[in-house]
């Protein structure tokens, strides 16, 4: 009641602007009316000239069709990311792995390779026996 009768001398709404305002105030604070959000909401309405209950059902209907626009391209570009808007970054690749062919071994190198393979199993089976003994 207090809050019914400061909206009528601060801001100088009729009773049709009051109570869409109220409606639309319980709407986004489900079915509460916090005391600074009325004034504020009320405050905006009167600078955007709401005058009457069309213009404050109008202004009630704008706001929440910008509310809805605003949430619709928040999931737009969330949905544009496939791990969200946070996750925008890619994986850094190994060069080897882009480039290929510039770490392809060569058959020269393939057999060099083996030589040297070859040579380090037969030392290390003579240590093995080394060892053994």
């Amino acid at each position: 009641k207090d809050m019914v009768e400061e909206l009528v001398q601060r801001e100088g709404f009729n009773f049709g602007v009051i109570n869409i305002l109220l409606q639309y105030v319980m709407q986004k604070t489900d079915n509460n009316l916090p005391e600074k959000y009325v004034y504020s909401v009320a405050s905006t309405w009167k600078k955007s000239g709401v005058t009457d209950a069309r213009s404050a059902y109008e202004k009630a209907m704008e706001i929440q069709k910008n509310q809805e626009k605003s949430k619709q391209k928040r999931m737009e570009s969330y949905s544009q990311n496939t791990n969200g808007p946070f996750y925008n970054k890619k994986e850094k690749q190994p060069r080897w792995v882009t480039h290929p062919e510039e770490y392809e071994q060569k058959e020269e190198d393939q057999e060099a390779l083996e030589k040297d393979r070859a040579a380090f199993l037969k030392r290390l089976k003579q240590k093995r026996r080394a060892g053994e003994d």
